[in-house]
């Protein structure tokens, strides 16, 4: 996450991703909340990456831009995202295990 100019007083709690184990070609929701931790009003950008599994078996950061907040004094929004395992033609999934985290 990013401040406009500083950085953001901010954090992330319940994250939830679900299903736990996605089929390919299903859809997985992530869901999380994101909490001004200041006493001030802030503007923040959030991005969320996922850890993709390459045919190598490594893994590749895909960040995904999400929504820009205007964040109250100690206000709390829940944001989430679905996100579709399909085939894509710029995209081929493979198995494996992936979560999230910041990048």
């Amino acid at each position: 996450m990013l401040g406009f100019g500083k950085s953001a007083k901010v954090e992330v709690s319940n994250a939830h991703i679900t299903p736990a184990r996605v089929p390919m070609g299903e859809k997985v929701n992530i869901a999380f909340d994101v909490s001004n931790t200041s006493g001030k009003t802030q503007d923040v950008l959030v991005d969320f990456c996922i850890h993709y599994v390459k045919a190598s078996g490594k893994t590749s950061a895909k960040v995904f831009k999400l929504k820009v907040l205007k964040l109250a004094p100690k206000e709390t929004v829940r944001l989430s995202k679905t996100v579709s395992t399909a085939e894509m033609t710029t995209r081929k999934h493979h198995a494996g295990c992936i979560g999230w985290k910041c990048c």
